[in-house]
């Protein structure tokens, strides 16, 4: 899953993903956040803040997780 803040500025802003509080990530060059495998334990409150000299904006998006479940039929 690919989370994508769309964030510039001049000067450019330092962009930081958090998740339920914890810092996930933190740079100058990228606004995209990718999660790999997806577990029960990812879903949450995700939030994309940029900072600047100028100020600051926050976006936040919930991410919630439905468990599935697979079956293996087999024919015989």
């Amino acid at each position: 899953m690919l989370l994508h803040c769309d964030a510039n500025g001049d000067p450019i802003p330092l962009v930081t993903w958090k998740k339920d509080g914890q810092i996930l990530q933190q740079s100058n060059t990228t606004t995209s956040i990718l999660i790999t495998n997806i577990e029960l334990r990812d879903a949450g409150t995700y939030v994309c803040t940029a900072k600047n000299s100028s100020g600051s904006f926050s976006q936040s998006i919930l991410v919630r997780v439905i468990r599935c479940k697979y079956y293996l039929v087999s024919s015989t």
